[in-house]
C-alpha cells in the first residue's frame, strides 16, 4: 500500500471528524460494502434457515452469534479501497477465505462478548497479530 494513494488527508482529526470520515467513505463505498457482507452472510443465512425452519429463534441466535465473521469482509474491502485500490468482486471473493483464517475461533469463543473486540478485529485482521 503506498500512503501517496491515500483518498484521505492523514492529520490528527477530533472524534467528531473521524466519524465523520468513515460515514463519508461508507456512503462513498455503500453499494460494495453491502455486497461485500452479502456475499458471506446471505448464503449462512439462507442454510440456517432451511436447516433450522423448525427453529427460527435458533437460526436467529446463530446468526447474531456468526456476526463478527460478516464485519471482516467489508474491513478489508474498505482497507484496501481508502488506498485507491478497489477491489473487484471476484478479489473479494478470494479475500473471504484470508478474512477468515485469523483469530478464528478465538473471535467466535472469547472475543465474541469482549467490549473492545471492534478495537481488536482491525488489529488482529488487518495486522495479522493473534
Amino acid at each position: 500500500m503506498k500512503l501517496e494513494s491515500l483518498s484521505f488527508e492523514v492529520r490528527h482529526r477530533s472524534h467528531w471528524e473521524a466519524l465523520d470520515l468513515g460515514t463519508l467513505f461508507a456512503k462513498r463505498w455503500y453499494g460494495r460494502l453491502c455486497l461485500c457482507w452479502l456475499l458471506l452472510a446471505a448464503p449462512i443465512f439462507l442454510l440456517l434457515f432451511v436447516l433450522l425452519f423448525e427453529h427460527p429463534f435458533w437460526a436467529i441466535f446463530v446468526f447474531w452469534w456468526l456476526k463478527p465473521l460478516f464485519e471482516r469482509i467489508p474491513l478489508l474491502f474498505l482497507s484496501t479501497s481508502v488506498f485507491g485500490e478497489v477491489p473487484t468482486r471476484p478479489q473479494v471473493m478470494t479475500n473471504i477465505q484470508r478474512a477468515l483464517r485469523p483469530g478464528l475461533i478465538r473471535t467466535l469463543t472469547i472475543r465474541r462478548l469482549s467490549p473492545v473486540r471492534s478495537f481488536e478485529t482491525p488489529v488482529v485482521l488487518l495486522e495479522g497479530i493473534n
